[in-house]
């Protein structure tokens, strides 16, 4: 008995942390610097667009990076409205041991 309560335990954590939990940084116009480095940021612009781009870089007022489908793409900066990073977060810790207030 005591070892399928082990064995359940230890599975859901390695499913927790397969799965992995992730939630969404909102930046603004302002902090676009910190994009350089990231796999891949969503992007949202003043015309209500959102894109994801990938291997997005930061070149003078331009915004670089692959556009999906549409490839390679150079935009304005002072188009975009917000920029979304994905943050990865620690599900088994926040599942077993969650912070107490």
């Amino acid at each position: 008995m005591y070892r399928k309560i082990v064995s359940v335990i230890i599975l859901s954590a390695f499913v927790s942390y397969l799965v992995g939990c992730t939630s969404m940084k909102y930046l603004s116009r302002d902090k676009i610097s910190e994009i350089n480095q990231k796999q891949s940021v969503w992007v949202m612009l003043a015309d209500s667009s959102q894109y994801e781009i990938k291997k997005p870089q930061v070149k003078g007022t331009q915004l670089t990076g692959y556009f999906g489908a549409e490839g390679y793409r150079e935009i304005d900066i002072s188009e975009v409205e917000s920029i979304g990073i994905r943050k990865r977060m620690s599900c088994f810790r926040d599942f077993y041991f969650p912070k107490v207030s």
